[in-house]
């Protein structure tokens, strides 16, 4: 099994596919939003994914931190909705789940600065 994250932005997004134990980098990349639009609707006819599909899916999240936003933000907002429901076809193969980055910090960094 593998885990598909997904570090989305307002013109180009990253990803990257891992071994469920962490263990090996499968796929990486930053893609325009509309190429990784499509590298997630064709997963299921990659090679890596025949071998070892995706079985979680995490996304970044914005979150609200008091401080004032562009349209930047917002736009990110939306192509996280367009990749969620691109997601929503996998959904009856993989658990997704919405990560926030004060999580990420404390889970990397052990410190949410």
């Amino acid at each position: 099994m593998s885990i598909l994250a997904i570090d989305p932005g307002n013109i180009e997004s990253a990803f990257v596919v891992v071994t469920d134990d962490l263990s090996s980098v499968i796929d990486k990349g930053k893609l325009p939003n509309a190429d990784l639009e499509r590298y997630i609707e064709c997963a299921p006819i990659r090679p890596w994914y025949r071998n070892d599909p995706v079985k979680h899916i995490a996304m970044e999240m914005v979150a609200c931190y008091g401080m004032p936003v562009g349209a930047e933000v917002f736009e990110t907002c939306v192509q996280i909705g367009r990749f969620e429901y691109i997601i929503e076809e996998y959904r009856k193969y993989a658990t997704y789940q919405r990560i926030y980055r004060m999580e990420e910090k404390i889970a990397i960094c052990h410190n949410p600065r």
